[in-house]
């Protein structure tokens, strides 16, 4: 499903919004360089050291997530959207 430039960027701001509020203050330094995936409607993430790691992980545990993907604490987003769980990532 192709998703608007509003979805997307609505994807984007929660997803920054929870990052900042909620993940950023509890990872430290140990994680820098490493792929966050955070679910933009629940605020679960995951933190590894690919992207598909952490989509494929955040996947398992929440039933299609609206993920957002980035680099802590850079904030380079790599990835932004969502999928079920066989369909590609957005």
């Amino acid at each position: 499903m192709l998703r608007t430039s509003e979805q997307i960027q609505e994807t984007s701001r929660r997803g920054l919004a929870f990052y900042h509020e909620q993940i950023k203050p509890i990872i430290g330094d140990e994680y820098q360089g490493s792929f966050v995936a955070i679910d933009a409607i629940t605020g679960e993430y995951e933190i590894g050291e690919t992207e598909k790691e952490v989509v494929d992980n955040l996947k398992k545990r929440v039933p299609d997530p609206d993920v957002l993907v980035l680099v802590h604490p850079r904030i380079w987003v790599h990835s932004i959207g969502g999928g079920d769980q066989n369909g590609p990532h957005r």
